[in-house]
């Protein structure tokens, strides 16, 4: 049994943006944390979230359980009964939430926890952006002009953008970790996808490299995320 009150806003929106990445996925309980890795259909990104048994006020795992779980169906339950604490049961091939008084039930298949290992790839230009909210107000912003952004890093990070008719760079307010002259070309619209994350996360970090993925990652006391989008060839 898992109950939650205080991160509840933290935990609905983790799933609000994994409805954004897929329309279902593996939802594992062990006994530590919870475990979430959700392929965007084109395979272009994915995304992990690992949740901390300490962000729940009470969390009874004593082995793993693996849940696939409609994620629109979900996100629909969690709006109707996560008002202000959430109860999480099983009951046979149910997963029942409930906060006291109202109930609902999801059907679930048996899902298997992706073991696969992540990508083996160096990152040249690594940045910390604190708050989140300058880079991804900036990623949905150059979204206007064209949906894929050159990503440079030197002594700065430089977004550029270009169409037919406008080219623009912008300058980003963060600190870098380390960086050697290099550049990247990524599809905004997948990074878009996971903006709300800004709502959880008080700093982020951001690597990259030329003809490699783009991590970005966020971690805090109680919940570790990792997101990897594929580069685009220009």
């Amino acid at each position: 049994m898992i109950e939650i009150k205080k991160k509840l806003k933290d935990f609905i929106c983790i799933f609000n943006i994994l409805e954004k990445l897929c329309i279902e996925t593996d939802v594992s309980f062990l006994p530590d944390k919870i475990y979430i890795r959700a392929v965007h259909p084109s395979n272009h990104c994915f995304i992990i979230f690992s949740i901390k048994k300490d962000f729940f006020e009470k969390y009874d795992i004593k082995e793993e359980k693996t849940y696939t779980l409609d994620l629109q169906m979900l996100n629909k339950v969690l709006k109707t009964v996560g008002k202000k604490s959430l109860i999480i049961e099983e009951s046979e091939d149910k997963v029942i939430f409930s906060n006291g008084k109202d109930k609902f039930e999801i059907n679930y298949f048996v899902g298997k926890r992706d073991k696969r290992p992540k990508p083996d790839f160096k990152s040249t230009s690594k940045w910390r952006i604190s708050p989140p909210d300058a880079f991804f107000n900036t990623t949905s912003g150059l979204m206007d002009f064209s949906g894929v952004c050159k990503f440079g890093g030197t002594d700065m990070l430089e977004l550029h953008t270009k169409s037919n008719l406008v080219q623009g760079t912008i300058i980003l307010e963060c600190k870098k970790i380390e960086s050697n002259s290099c550049y990247a070309f990524y599809d905004l619209t997948y990074i878009d996808l996971i903006k709300d994350i800004k709502n959880i996360f008080k700093e982020i970090k951001l690597g990259f490299s030329k003809d490699n993925p783009i991590i970005i990652k966020g971690e805090n006391e109680y919940v570790n995320f990792e997101f990897i989008l594929a580069g685009r060839v220009e």
